[in-house]
């Protein structure tokens, strides 16, 4: 996680730079709830509002404004449109402001079947021409050698980072943020993903899959596969440490070894 600060803290510099897009700011809102940028607000502005996030220019993790840049043309449908961006002392995107909620992913929510649908979507959306990680590279400590890591090639652009606080869900749909770790693989890793994240929110294994039954890339994905994705999954939560972690992380590892149980029994 990063230390959070508020629009008055950013340089002077900065906001000016940013009010010149976006005319005079009114008031600002934090976002508290982000675990990746030290900015993340939302502006009221002369020319409406605008949700903001960025981080100083030497923040080690800066890179991943330079890929939610990169992806965010090719993914509209599917993620609120990049507005512009402001580099200097500090590096900050802007975004439209979505009305939305964060996705409830507990048992019975009426965000499933937004969620699945966007799955869909995604499924179908091939992996643009750009520098992003292959989910071989992603995952290759993971794993059992070389005839596993080929089931992790594909032509899918994936998100792979599905906290709740990264799908917004409005009236009549599900939209994906944060795309700090693009991916390009087969598509059924979305939903693989997915269904981890149900578990560690209450969802038995079966029933988590369930959900995706209707996704075309879950429905596509080999079972060989998805074992091998299941097994790399719970290797990776299984490396961060008990000691201090949050509940939600370890929720994603009881979640991670369940699911592998749960494909091991077949």
């Amino acid at each position: 996680m990063v230390e959070h600060v508020h629009w008055e803290d950013l340089p002077r510099g900065t906001r000016e730079a940013i009010e010149r897009r976006t005319g005079t700011v009114s008031s600002a809102k934090t976002v508290s709830e982000g675990l990746n940028s030290a900015l993340a607000a939302v502006l009221t502005t002369e020319t409406g509002p605008v949700f903001v996030k960025g981080m100083r220019r030497d923040h080690r993790r800066r890179g991943t404004q330079d890929m939610e840049a990169l992806v965010n043309p090719y993914v509209t449908r599917l993620s609120p449109r990049l507005l512009w961006r402001v580099e200097g002392e500090w590096d900050v995107l802007g975004f439209e402001a979505v009305d939305g909620r964060h996705a409830d992913y507990r048992p019975g929510s009426p965000d499933l079947a937004k969620i699945a649908a966007t799955l869909v979507e995604l499924g179908a959306l091939r992996c643009p021409d750009l520098p992003v990680k292959p989910a071989e590279d992603r995952w290759r400590a993971y794993v059992d050698g070389p005839a596993e890591l080929e089931w992790l090639e594909g032509d899918r652009l994936l998100h792979t980072d599905y906290s709740p606080l990264n799908v917004l869900v409005t009236r009549d749909r599900a939209l994906l943020v944060d795309w700090a770790w693009p991916t390009r693989g087969p598509g059924w890793i979305a939903p693989a993903c997915m269904v981890l994240r149900l578990i560690a929110n209450g969802h038995g294994a079966e029933a988590a899959e369930r959900v995706f039954a209707d996704v075309p890339a879950w429905h596509d994905a080999p079972a060989d596969a998805l074992m091998v994705f299941a097994r790399a999954s719970a290797r990776r939560w299984a490396e961060i440490p008990d000691a201090g972690a949050p509940q939600w992380t370890q929720d994603m590892k009881k979640a991670s070894r369940a699911w592998v149980e749960h494909r091991a029994a077949g």
